[in-house]
């Protein structure tokens, strides 16, 4: 039997997800949920648009995504019955749809950030604990094979430095922009550095930022800033830096860069999800990723879902509930200009 997905949420990031899901022999993906219809059909279109193509004549043909369609989530989880749901919606919008989900006893799938508030991630972690239920949040960098790699170089060795990154531009969705509703850059996009610094690094103990806007000060209904700059105690006793801004031009371009470098006993190395590399004195070695890590995010979950093995994903939501703590304490640091202690 596969596992019957629902999916609140059906914009951009719920895209590569269903994609995904439809090339899971193991899962069924039977409701799609948002504030329209048209929104539901529209995110079909893009899916079955990129399955067909995908497709190639001399490979197993991928079946188009065909799922109810509903504008409330308690109805769909009602009507269709999921085994699982996905939440993928802008972070303001987190909390009653989690507690919907898990008062009927599915399992959650939570895209990042879980929350704007420690006090909502912390109620939700609690209900997911008290309900026994699987959860996963989407950093897919621990699904990464070369982020893996680079976790396993790092045993037994003596991490002094990590220096995070997240060079981008402005998304052009108006909730982003303001600061209530996004959570500002460091909580909404480099919530992605931060978690690989956690995985790589461990956890932190320390949080001393400084933020501003300096660059997008034209831009309309913008109150988040464009540049950020972070410092960081781990507990282990590595320090650490995180730089962002989106204020870059374009999109993508040769001054997009996301990802962490870390400078331990031995060797030094530079990670993302899709490629790292890794330094000693006599070598360095490139290793590029041999899976698609978002890829291998949803198939771990199904197959969670599957066993009842809540180990197989590779971030649940306690997980992320740890990562919001030190992008929150960020900007209450930048704001405050004190440090904070987790």
């Amino acid at each position: 039997m596969s596992v019957r997905i629902g999916f609140i949420g059906t914009g951009g990031i719920a895209t590569p997800h269903l994609i995904n899901l439809q090339r899971i022999d193991d899962a069924e993906v039977v409701g799609l949920c948002d504030v329209s219809i048209d929104r539901c059909e529209a995110a079909a279109r893009r899916v079955n648009g990129a399955l067909n193509a995908l497709s190639r004549p001399d490979g197993p043909p991928v079946s188009e995504l065909s799922a109810e369609m509903f504008t409330s989530a308690g109805d769909m989880i009602a009507s269709v019955n999921p085994d699982a749901v996905y939440i993928a919606v802008p972070p303001f919008v987190h909390g009653d749809l989690e507690r919907a989900v898990i008062d009927a006893g599915k399992h959650i799938f939570v895209e990042k950030p879980v929350a704007l508030t420690m006090e909502l991630a912390r109620e939700i972690e609690s209900r997911i604990l008290d309900a026994g239920i699987i959860s996963a949040v989407g950093y897919q960098s621990r699904c990464s094979d070369a982020v893996l790699k680079a976790k396993k170089a790092l045993e037994g060795r003596e991490i002094g430095l990590l220096q995070g990154t997240y060079y981008g531009s402005l998304p052009q969705v108006a909730w982003w922009r303001v600061q209530e509703q996004s959570g500002g850059q460091v909580v909404e996009q480099a919530t992605h550095t931060v978690d690989l610094m956690r995985f790589l690094g461990g956890e932190i103990s320390t949080v001393y930022a400084a933020g501003a806007t300096r660059i997008l000060t034209e831009v309309e209904n913008l109150d988040v800033y464009d540049v950020n700059a972070v410092t960081l105690t781990f507990e282990s006793g590595a320090v650490g830096a995180l730089l962002t801004t989106c204020a870059l031009d374009g999109w993508g371009g040769p001054n997009w860069f996301h990802g962490v470098t870390v400078f331990a006993s031995g060797l030094s190395l530079s990670a993302w999800l899709d490629q790292v590399t890794i330094r000693t004195s006599e070598s360095e070695e490139v290793v590029g990723a041999q899976t698609d890590a978002m890829f291998e995010t949803d198939k771990s979950f199904v197959a969670a879902v599957m066993s009842g093995d809540g180990s197989m994903v590779g971030s649940d939501y306690s997980n992320g509930v740890r990562t919001l703590e030190v992008t929150l304490a960020a900007v209450e640091s930048a704001r405050s200009g004190q440090p904070v202690e987790l």
